[in-house]
């Protein structure tokens, strides 16, 4: 216990009294056991130090033999009687407790400290401010004034202490230097919400990543690469990562700091505070707070907390200074703010669906939210490219051409992002985009994100060393970045057919996370390319196990399978996709395919006929569809209806004479193997480069053997 001399202990709306044993706040009592109040009174007396279990249990409990799961429930009782305050208490993991504010300790009318003069006072309350980092900080002189009477004396003196508490706490938040040591990359966990308001779930959060964001000294570890993070711990289903959770990930990923946040509520006023962890030591090093007098405020009040953590986290006030406010960078409705961080979170999860939904609620509740304009919009351009229902590529456009009309207000990671969609998607200009994205990383030379989406340009551009170099730049900056590692695979296996070398990208990318389907899938594909069928299944079937509704995967499986003559379970891994996207007719004509080297010819027959009805539904709906024209001529050359066949392909051709490779099948599987081979030249020379499909087209599979045929795989396929 302190000493009970009538030294009275204030902390913020807080007064401690030793020798009444009471507990004040705003001069209401609150109820605390008498042993929990001797664990708060030795606290309080011992501020910005790290006070140890041991010796809280031996000034508490002298006498006594006490475990310490009795200090951690007091401890508990305690921060549940401050309420909203209840971070005045920190753990310090593996040491003790530590009282986290500015104490101030107030003398008794007859002490003898009250006839000091007001200097003396002044150097009482700066040894119980709290400084959790060694820092100097040099105070006013002491101010000499004529002699007073005793008690104008000790009104002088308690308002000099407060003068010098505010300078104290003022140096502390602005003057004091930032932390030592380099912290290039910081993971946020989520707002802890003592006020009960859901308003404040998810959207805080995304605030406070969104501010510290713009820093360009310290990245922050986004919720994308969190929850891949918990993938790989199979804790995929986590919704809120608290403080431990996210300890965990930052100690997985090689973080080193880790901003731990908390809003509470009194009285209609927020308090929000943020403490700093150094991840290696488990040791908070700062506390930051800010207030909001009202919800409408609370945006407000995150800016003021994330620029307190950036100074923190080294960055110049002047930078800071130029940063966006959050109400203009994203929206001042937290429950907009709250929709669009749902939607974030759903298009990183491949739930994009969901994640529209979400983009559309955040729209509704602010029609000028022009980052969630962004995500729509781009959102609807990918998946209609990719036609996925109910995606819209004109609705896509017509937002993202709204949205570049209001970038100005975004951070510069947002607004060159969305403009460099609007370069892709609007105005089909891609070395537009890919100056965008040159644009941003001259501001941020360590984004690995902006480095993989100019490789993705740069590859589009035909411009594949280039693109090679931004992709292994994204890998330097950040090895744990998987579109690093992805975007260098694609360029390697795909562009220029080197299996090899992709598969080595693919293992590397696998390092970083096994459960990563993409690099299964693709390293499955560069076996492919190598030949070795058993190893190639053995990769699908991964993919599969880590993205079960990866469709892509299952018809890659299913080649495999095929390969080595393993047929019944080369028509197991087609069934599900019927289910997973009943739009899909291609895998009658895969079973086809199967059912006909397994010697079946009447089911070969049903399902090629069953993929013919498919398509000609699809032909009626859009005459003009080159794709279905040649699909059409693959069901009807397997069905052995040659001359029709032929016309389809022929008229195909006339909707679009560049799909050489198209008619190269048609022509394969109705025996006229030179004029195949031909136009497979053709396909090549004018940009075709999937040469591993090529190898293991079964529509191909009268080619192989042919010396041309060879040549073109031997040429193309770098194994």
């Amino acid at each position: 216990m302190p000493p009970s001399s009538g030294h009275l202990y204030r902390f913020g709306e807080f007064e401690l009294d030793p020798c009444r044993r009471t507990v004040q706040r705003k001069g209401m009592p609150l109820e605390v056991t008498p042993k929990a109040f001797e664990v708060l009174a030795y606290l309080a007396a011992n501020p910005g130090r790290v006070v140890t279990k041991a010796e809280l249990l031996k000034a508490v409990w002298p006498d006594s033999f006490v475990e310490e799961s009795n200090l951690a429930q007091h401890i508990s009782w305690l921060r549940k009687a401050l309420g909203d305050r209840s971070d005045l208490i920190d753990t310090v993991p593996g040491r003790g407790y530590q009282f986290a504010t500015l104490v101030q300790v107030i003398p008794p009318a007859d002490s003898p400290l009250a006839e000091q003069p007001p200097g003396a006072l002044a150097q009482g309350v700066r040894e119980h401010t709290r400084v959790v980092i060694e820092e100097s900080l040099v105070l006013p002189a002491a101010v000499r004034t004529p002699r007073a009477s005793p008690r104008g004396r000790l009104y002088f003196a308690i308002v000099i202490a407060g003068v010098l508490a505010a300078v104290v706490w003022v140096g502390l938040k602005w003057r004091r230097p930032p932390i030592a040591g380099e912290f290039d990359r910081a993971l946020v966990a989520d707002f802890e919400n003592l006020t009960g308001d859901p308003v404040f779930d998810r959207s805080l959060s995304t605030a406070l990543a969104t501010s510290l964001d713009q820093s360009s000294v310290t990245s922050v570890y986004s919720r994308a690469r969190m929850k891949e993070t918990l993938a790989r711990m199979e804790k995929a289903d986590v919704v809120h990562i608290d403080e431990e959770l996210a300890l965990e990930i930052a100690e997985r990923e090689g973080i080193k700091a880790l901003i731990v946040p908390t809003i509470a509520e009194v009285g209609g006023s927020y308090r929000l505070s943020a403490r700093i962890r150094v991840v290696a030591s488990g040791k908070d090093i700062r506390t930051e707070v800010a207030s909001a007098k009202s919800k409408q405020k609370v945006l407000d009040a995150v800016d003021e907390l994330a620029a307190s953590l950036r100074r923190d986290l080294g960055e110049s006030i002047k930078k800071i200074s130029e940063s966006k406010p959050l109400a203009a960078a994203t929206t001042p409705s937290l429950e907009a703010l709250k929709q669009y961080s749902l939607g974030v979170e759903m298009r990183n999860a491949g739930q994009v669906q969901e994640a529209k939904t979400m983009f559309e609620n955040a729209l509704r509740i602010d029609p000028n939210f022009t980052a969630a304009m962004g995500q729509l919009g781009s959102l609807h351009v990918i998946l209609a490219a990719n036609r996925v229902p109910q995606f819209d590529a004109q609705v896509g456009r017509n937002l993202l051409s709204q949205a570049v009309l209001h970038v100005s207000n975004l951070t510069d990671k947002e607004r060159y992002t969305i403009l460099a969609y609007h370069a892709q998607w609007v105005e089909n200009d891609r070395e537009k985009a890919a100056g965008y994205y040159k644009a941003l990383l001259a501001i941020y030379p360590g984004n690995a994100s902006a480095y993989a989406n100019l490789a993705w340009d740069y590859s589009l551009l035909g411009r594949y060393e280039e693109s090679m170099a931004a992709a292994k730049e994204s890998i330097r900056v950040d090895p744990q970045f998987l579109p690093g590692y992805l975007n260098l695979a694609e360029v390697q296996l795909y562009e220029l057919g080197d299996a090899k070398s992709a598969l080595e990208t693919c293992q590397q990318g696998l390092q970083v996370d096994s459960h990563w389907a993409y690099g299964h899938d693709c390293s499955g594909w560069a076996l492919l390319g190598k030949g070795e069928w058993a190893q190639a299944e053995a990769e699908f079937e991964k993919a599969v196990t880590f993205n079960p509704r990866s469709t892509l995967s299952r018809y890659r499986l299913s080649h495999a399978l095929r390969l080595q003559g393993h047929y019944q379970q080369a028509l197991q891994a087609l069934e599900p996709i019927l289910k997973i996207d009943p739009s899909d007719p291609s895998p009658w004509y895969g079973m086809g395919v199967i059912c006909e080297a397994m010697g079946d010819q009447e089911k070969a027959h049903q399902n090629f006929e069953r993929y013919r009805q498919e398509i000609e539904a699809r032909w009626k709906k859009d005459p003009k569809d080159a794709n279905a024209a040649f699909s059409m001529a693959d069901a009807l050359s397997r069905l052995g209806q040659v001359e029709s066949a032929m016309s389809w392909a022929r008229k195909g051709m006339a909707l679009d004479p560049g799909m050489h490779d198209s008619y190269a099948d048609v022509l394969a599987m109705n025996h006229r193997k030179h004029e195949a081979i031909e136009q497979l030249q053709l396909a090549i020379q004018n940009g075709y480069r999937w040469y591993i499909f090529i190898k293991i087209d079964p529509d191909l599979q009268s080619l192989h053997g042919d010396p041309e045929f060879e040549k073109i795989l031997a040429e193309r396929i770098k194994t």
